[in-house]
């Protein structure tokens, strides 16, 4: 009983062992691959600020609208392609306690005019709403202080593998939240729409050589204790 304990604990410290956070902000591009997951941390004081000068009764978005830009030649991506690729998407406090699905995630082709890239590129887009209760438990009262970050966009590649970037741009920048607001009702409503401030950005890359060896010890302690608990019967 005891090995078949241990084996279970190795098992669990082997799955965490398999993914180490990599900062990947500052590349040009990041490739993630199948069962992975990036996270972008984002920032809302900037909305805040603007929310509370304009006297909302709410200094938290009620909608955020995503686009994260993929690096696909613009030709590249026709409709029966895109059937390959699978997302899971969520939006979630610092702390991982409060996660909101982001759902449908879809392909979408935009456009960007700047100095360093001009021209249409392949996105993922969704958005989320959220009701003032969630949102303020979401971004909580910390995310109001300057240049702080409030939450973390989360997307798992469960299909085909992915490569996040556009000429020109860190991955940080890939990534456009616009966070919305609205106050008052009919003819004196007020709206207000604000780009998130990104922040870091995380993924992760298995360390198969490590987790396998550790796993297979698991096998072999779980055989173990399967013999023995068989030669006392």
């Amino acid at each position: 009983m005891r090995n078949a304990v241990l084996a279970l604990a190795l098992a669990a410290f082997a799955v965490r062992l398999g993914a180490n956070p990599i900062d990947v902000s500052n590349q040009p591009s990041v490739a993630v691959r199948t069962g992975e997951t990036i996270e972008f941390h984002l920032g809302i004081w900037n909305y805040a600020a603007q929310a509370r000068g304009a006297n909302f009764s709410s200094l938290f978005p009620s909608r955020l609208d995503l686009l994260l830009s993929l690096a696909f030649p613009p030709s590249s991506l026709p409709a029966e392609e895109q059937q390959r690729y699978h997302f899971e998407a969520s939006v979630a406090s610092l702390d991982r306690s409060i996660s909101v699905a982001v759902a449908p995630v879809r392909f979408e082709l935009g456009y960007r005019d700047s100095e360093t890239y001009t021209g249409p590129f392949w996105g993922l887009s969704s958005s989320v709403s959220l009701n003032p209760a969630l949102s303020e438990q979401l971004f909580r009262q910390q995310a109001l202080e300057p240049w702080s970050d409030a939450a973390v966009f989360r997307l798992r590649v469960t299909g085909a593998p992915v490569e996040i970037g556009i000429p020109g741009y860190p991955v940080r920048d890939t990534l456009a939240v616009s966070l919305i607001g609205s106050s008052g009702s009919g003819p004196d409503t007020v709206h207000l729409r604000v780009g998130a401030v990104p922040g870091t950005v995380y993924t992760a890359t298995p360390e198969p050589e490590t987790a396998a060896l550790i796993l297979a010890g698991c096998l072999l302690l779980a055989i173990i204790s399967f013999f023995r608990r068989s030669a006392i019967r």
